[in-house]
């Protein structure tokens, strides 16, 4: 429960990054819950928000930072510039 690999800490994507030699500024981090946006908060990697989770779209307008977009569903990631 307390472990550096699980979100919202972020231990096993930084071995990711490294050990793909991913540049962040060309990547984002996809995901549908405040914890998976933590996480790329804290490396600095663009976030898109999923709503097909837990979280609700309300939810999203309380908290401190915003994603970098909010999508319906993974089809509408083509429409990202």
């Amino acid at each position: 429960e307390n472990c550096n690999c699980r979100k919202p800490k972020n231990l096993l994507v930084k071995k990711a990054i490294e050990r793909f030699n991913i540049d962040l500024s060309k990547s984002f981090f996809i995901g549908d819950s405040l914890s998976d946006f933590l996480c790329a908060s804290s490396l600095d990697i663009k976030f898109i928000l999923v709503l097909t989770g837990k979280t609700k779209r309300e939810e999203v307008e309380k908290w401190n930072q915003k994603p970098f977009k909010v999508i319906q569903n993974l089809s509408q990631l083509n429409l990202i510039n």
